[in-house]
């Protein structure tokens, strides 16, 4: 998709006094939160508040992805024949820019698909390393919950802000835009160098997602078997010898067959 920004922004930072710690996802205006290419800026504190407790870290971005344009979205959104204000519902939800939705589906809708395999996003870390795990969602409608297996995650910055050091949770729910910090131990009980385990992002689900009585979605395929409420990517321990820092692959050794890959 195609986003026209019509200028370029300069942003100058003065250290002085501030708290410099914050992850940034630009959108210049219109709908390219949406439809347009994005990055992160991560600008730290020196020192690092919670430098100390971890040694190495990692980012994950959560992203609701639609096959329509964003202005599709915005005109279907803010039409007369929608007066509940139903929410658009995402084809897939994307962690590090990867998700998949049937091509069967896609197909229905109008929209070209070619089926092929999908190697699911894969974060290696050191296994007995204590990882600082910086979670920014750039979606546009969903929130997600998020939760990585057999671990916890306890919180030290939220929307660039330090926080006193969390307790322990199983999972956190990361709304629209936010940004977070989580501190990750790699030491799952009976893990070692090669074992693996699951990134779950749950898409939220609104109130009306399901009823189509009243209007049908832009993405008129709803169901649990269409589009998977949970997105997966893999967390794997590696050698902390070899591993100078935390890094995300993609694992073309590792595949879920018959999806339409974004």
């Amino acid at each position: 998709m195609n986003a026209l920004v019509s200028r370029v922004i300069q942003i100058i930072y003065d250290s002085t006094g501030a708290n410099l710690k914050r992850t940034y996802a630009l959108s210049i205006g219109g709908t390219l939160i949406t439809d347009g290419l994005w990055g992160l800026l991560i600008v730290d504190n020196e020192p690092e508040v919670w430098g100390s407790l971890y040694d190495h870290e990692v980012t994950i971005t959560l992203t609701d992805w639609f096959m329509k344009s964003g202005k599709e979205i915005t005109d279907w959104f803010m039409d007369h024949r929608n007066p509940g204000m139903k929410t658009p519902f995402p084809h897939s939800i994307l962690i590090n820019g990867q998700g998949y939705y049937p091509c069967r589906y896609a197909q229905l809708q109008g929209i070209p698909c070619k089926q092929k395999s999908r190697a699911p996003t894969v974060i290696e870390v050191p296994f007995g390393s204590i990882v600082r795990l910086r979670i920014l969602s750039s979606s546009s409608s969903r929130n997600s919950i998020l939760s990585i297996d057999n671990h916890t995650l306890r919180c030290i910055e939220t929307d660039g802000v330090d926080t006193e050091l969390g307790d322990p949770v199983d999972l956190v729910r990361v709304n629209l835009g936010t940004r977070y910090s989580f501190l990750v131990n790699m030491n799952a009980e009976g893990a070692g160098v090669g074992s693996e385990f699951f990134i779950r992002a749950g898409m939220v689900m609104a109130l009306n997602d399901l009823n189509q009585t009243i209007r049908p979605n832009i993405n008129p395929f709803t169901e649990e078997d269409v589009v998977p409420r949970t997105q997966l990517a893999i967390l794997r321990f590696v050698n902390f010898i070899n591993a100078k820092i935390a890094r995300s692959v993609r694992d073309e050794k590792m595949s879920i067959p018959t999806l339409f890959v974004f």
